[in-house]
């Protein structure tokens, strides 16, 4: 029998079948212009897309599903496994979660985490955030949201929300989910 964690690492590595999320613009667009899921899956497999019309719904329905954010006690429940126990996290991680914590408001600048770890790189700040967002949201089970620019995940997400103001420097600000800091405070980390 496979050891799960060996199951996992298979699941990671296997290829991915369909790439429907390479097309979302051009489903929602035929959506928008009335077309069945039949049609539209009729439309991708004529354009080298193999697909049906079942795995297109299911895909635009996985896809809709808005984010929730986690209660405190299920991030309280989580964050001890993800963060201490495994020893996944990273000290510039833990550096960034600690300053995001202790910000007024509880709001920060990816340039603010990275000055955090002594970095003047705010992309440096983004990916090390979004891998502990990514492990945080993971462990969770939430649905992540899209990122307005890129459309791909935005795992940050599982630990704050992007605000529609900017800072001063016209830098995108992000404000702690007050369920993760209700978390941190039960834990007692970061006094």
């Amino acid at each position: 029998m496979t050891a799960p964690t060996d199951l996992l690492a298979k699941a990671k590595a296997a290829p991915v079948k369909t790439r429907l999320e390479d097309h979302v613009q051009t489903i929602a667009t035929l959506r928008d212009k009335q077309y069945t899921w039949r049609e539209i899956a009729a439309f991708l497999n004529e354009n080298g897309v193999e697909t049906d019309h079942s795995k297109v719904f299911r895909f635009m329905q996985r896809r809709s599903q808005a984010f929730v954010v986690p209660s405190a006690a299920d991030y309280t429940r989580v964050l001890p496994e993800i963060l201490i126990g495994k020893g996944k996290l990273a000290d510039n991680q833990s550096k960034m979660l600690e300053r995001h914590f202790h910000a007024h408001n509880r709001t920060v600048t990816y340039t603010e985490l990275a000055e955090a770890v002594g970095s003047d790189d705010h992309r440096t700040a983004n990916a090390q955030y979004g891998k502990l967002g990514a492990m945080v949201g993971e462990a969770l089970g939430v649905n992540f949201e899209r990122s307005g620019k890129r459309d791909e995940a935005f795992y940050s997400g599982a630990l704050c929300v992007e605000l529609q103001t900017r800072s001063a420097e016209g830098r995108l600000q992000m404000m702690m989910h007050h369920e993760l800091a209700k978390a941190i405070e039960t834990l007692g980390w970061f006094k």
